[in-house]
């Protein structure tokens, strides 16, 4: 079984207020139940700083490391059951597919602000670099302004990250989810396209 996320649009950068659309392609070699299927757009901010342990005193060497993650985007479409499958009769808590190749729709559009949530899951404050694993402490301020660009210039210090996820959900608690990622650059609304070589 897998899940493939296809974009319509050939663009490589989106911007505030535009449209994003595509389609899971959802392939079943076998039979298999099915709770639904989510598409998600998910927007993250990294940031890492370092300063002395204890900025007191002077010859203190040893440095503290503060992580703090933000989920600055977060939608979510329930692409199955679709909306003429549950007006068939009553919803069922897990569909079965015969074998084949299934398409479903999706259909985004960027706000012009972010939307900050107010507690992460602990998936979101976990943080990996190499072999290092790090815990962000939970954020307690959070600002409301225009949802900012992709960064990535500055590994493991800053970044910015907008991606789609698609989860299968499979109702049977031995059988892990279907889950695929697919990621994207925003541009800030106005800026320059990057220039290649003529």
């Amino acid at each position: 079984m897998s899940a493939t996320i296809f974009l319509d649009s050939r663009h490589t950068h989106y911007t505030n207020l535009d449209f994003l659309s595509g389609k899971v392609v959802l392939q079943l070699p076998t039979e298999a139940a099915i709770g639904g299927i989510q598409v998600k757009l998910e927007g993250v901010s990294r940031t890492r700083l370092s300063g002395p342990r204890h900025p007191h005193h002077v010859n203190s060497d040893k440095k503290r490391t503060e992580l703090e993650v933000h989920k600055i985007l977060y939608k979510v479409a329930t692409v199955f059951p679709t909306p003429a499958v549950m007006q068939t009769g009553s919803p069922a808590t897990s569909y079965t597919f015969a074998p084949g190749s299934y398409e479903y729709p999706f259909n985004f559009k960027f706000p012009f602000n972010n939307s900050c949530t107010a507690t992460n899951s602990m998936r979101t404050n976990l943080v990996t670099t190499g072999l290092k694993v790090e815990m962000a402490r939970d954020t307690t301020r959070h600002v409301k302004k225009t949802l900012p660009p992709s960064l990535s210039g500055f590994p493991g210090m800053a970044e910015i990250e907008y991606f789609i996820k698609v989860t299968v959900i499979r109702p049977q608690f031995y059988k892990e989810n279907i889950r695929s990622v697919c990621s994207y650059r925003r541009e800030k609304k106005g800026a320059s396209p990057p220039m290649g070589p003529a």
